[in-house]
């Protein structure tokens, strides 16, 4: 143990969960970038999500689309995660992850994609909002 004389305590403020798991969603659709696949297959594998976060969840995606530019926050379009190619992996995401951590770029690609599929799907209500151009939101 390391000792660092007294130190105060410190407060940090983070964001909830759904709210970091929905930004990573929308810069996994946005970008296409191979960790933030690994981190949200993570995170559906190991059932992190469920019951009324789903909800929030859902609508912290549609937020962050619409302040990201994204032009259609009820469509989300999956095809995207296809530009994920075994290159990128190998380049990209190999190196930054545990020796021994296996990775299974299509396995992957098919959780992620239904599970985004069913979990995207917008409730009435929420097509009937127009989300893209809210000045205040609190999905709580």
């Amino acid at each position: 143990m390391i000792v660092f004389g007294s130190l105060t305590p410190v407060t940090v403020r983070v964001l909830a969960p759904t709210e970091l798991l929905a930004s990573k969603t929308v810069a996994l659709l946005t970008r296409a970038a191979p960790r933030d696949l690994y981190d949200l297959h993570s995170v559906i594998r190991l059932e992190k999500i469920h019951g009324g976060d789903v909800d929030v969840f859902r609508k912290y995606v549609a937020f962050y689309s619409a302040i990201s530019g994204l032009p259609n926050t009820t469509d989300m379009n999956l095809e995207k995660l296809r530009t994920i190619t075994p290159r990128k992996v190998k380049t990209e995401l190999v190196p930054v992850i545990r020796r021994g951590d296996g990775f299974d770029l299509e396995s992957s690609l098919q959780l992620v994609e239904s599970w985004l599929a069913s979990t995207l799907t917008l409730t009435a209500n929420d097509r009937s909002k127009d989300l893209s151009r809210m000045n205040h939101f609190i999905p709580l």
